[in-house]
């Protein structure tokens, strides 16, 4: 089977979980950056789609790709991620939340991969807005690898 993975990342983060990711994937995996390209989805027999979320939002990249892509992706085998600090909802909540419902309820398996605030990388805004809601002022990195491992298991079944 041949895998593609679409990410887009602001930081980082998701990028990593991306290739992570990959090494776990059975078959043949191709890891983009939907940034920087735009796969040719006919090229693929499934496709794991992760994007990070930010102030409440998915990535404007990630979510406009699913959205010009739904007539496709609905045939598809899928699994869907997030990368984002804070997992206090359940994780169905938040991938139907941030992902088109069409799409969440046909994907084989969905996951959050915890998240990441490298404030060394972040513009003075951005620092400002994580120091006054989150209170973090240093870099700080909680990326779940035991969902990362879980959701592979689960998307090669």
């Amino acid at each position: 089977m041949k895998t593609l993975i679409v990410y887009a990342s602001k930081y980082g983060t998701t990028e990593k979980c991306a290739h992570l990711l990959k090494e776990k994937i059975d078959g043949d995996v191709d890891v983009v950056n939907l940034k920087n390209d735009k796969p040719k989805l006919s090229d693929y027999d499934a496709i794991i789609i992760g994007g990070p979320v930010y102030i409440g939002k998915l990535n404007k990249t990630v979510e406009a790709f699913c959205t010009n892509n739904l007539p496709t992706l609905v045939d598809m085998k899928k699994g869907f991620f997030i990368c984002h600090m804070e997992m206090d909802q359940p994780m169905k909540e938040l991938i139907e939340k941030y992902y088109p419902k069409k799409l969440v309820d046909t994907a084989a398996v969905t996951g959050g991969f915890g998240g990441a605030f490298y404030v060394s990388k972040m513009n003075f805004m951005y620092k400002w807005m994580i120091k006054k809601s989150a209170g973090i002022e240093e870099d700080q990195e909680k990326i779940l690898y035991e969902e990362i491992d879980k959701f592979a298991e689960n998307f090669n079944s």
